[in-house]
């Protein structure tokens, strides 16, 4: 991620291993008014395993960082699984603890919504002129001996084929000239796979300028301050 990242971008760069940190100065030496991340989904996804270890305990760690760091806004990016577990809800705690209001919201990047399929004993074959599945982590070309699915949208499979990495890329949103560097076709398919679509972080983006441009920092402390006047 961190190579890729320098292909395409000339910010700092810092490699942490952040469930082990107890220094925030490299956080605070930024002062940073927004903190927006992350943390990662496999522990919560629906494609994955779904059980809370040692993965699911970063995202509290995310919360710890903020709470310390004290940014004016924070966003925290995942699956929406992620509402129903423990570890959302002790972030939220320590997130209020330190004075933020947390809201909620599953976020649709397509036009329709479809879960893609655990195993292709669903089905596993989508016309161009539909809603994508989920990008994931791994491309596999589709089996020779593959079971057609009642919903597929073909039954002939010499004439279908699995899209390209660069058109991986492109239903994630990402620029047609961004650059993924000279990684291995697996390693370029996993970061596709995990990253956000890039036009959903920029309606995000927008979304928290127009906030900012409309003074919704200082009508959220001017009603904070209300609401403690009025417990005092």
């Amino acid at each position: 991620a961190i190579d890729i990242y320098k292909c395409n971008f000339d910010h700092d760069i810092h490699k942490l291993d952040l469930a082990n940190i107890d220094d925030y100065s490299i956080f605070k030496d930024y002062e940073p008014e927004i903190i927006i991340g992350g943390p990662p989904c496999q522990d919560f996804s629906s494609a994955g395993k779904r059980n809370e270890q040692e993965r699911a305990d970063l995202t509290i760690q995310f919360a710890k960082i903020v709470a310390e760091v004290k940014p004016k806004i924070v966003v925290m990016e995942n699956v929406e699984r992620i509402i129903t577990t423990q570890a959302l809800q002790q972030a939220q705690n320590i997130l209020k603890t330190a004075r933020y209001g947390c809201s909620t919201i599953v976020l649709n990047a397509s036009e329709h919504y479809y879960r893609h399929p655990r195993s292709y004993a669903r089905r596993g074959i989508f016309s161009i002129y539909e809603p994508s599945p989920t990008v994931r982590g791994v491309n596999r070309p589709i089996p020779p001996n593959y079971q057609f699915h009642d919903g597929d949208t073909c039954k002939e499979l010499n004439k279908i084929r699995p899209l390209t990495t660069h058109e991986r890329s492109l239903l994630q949103t990402f620029p047609a000239d961004f650059v993924w560097g000279n990684k291995s076709k697996s390693a370029t398919e996993q970061a596709i796979g995990n990253a956000v679509p890039v036009n959903l972080g920029e309606y995000l983006a927008n979304a928290i300028t127009n906030y900012l441009q409309k003074g919704g920092i200082c009508k959220a402390n001017q009603q904070i301050n209300r609401q403690l006047s009025i417990f005092s």
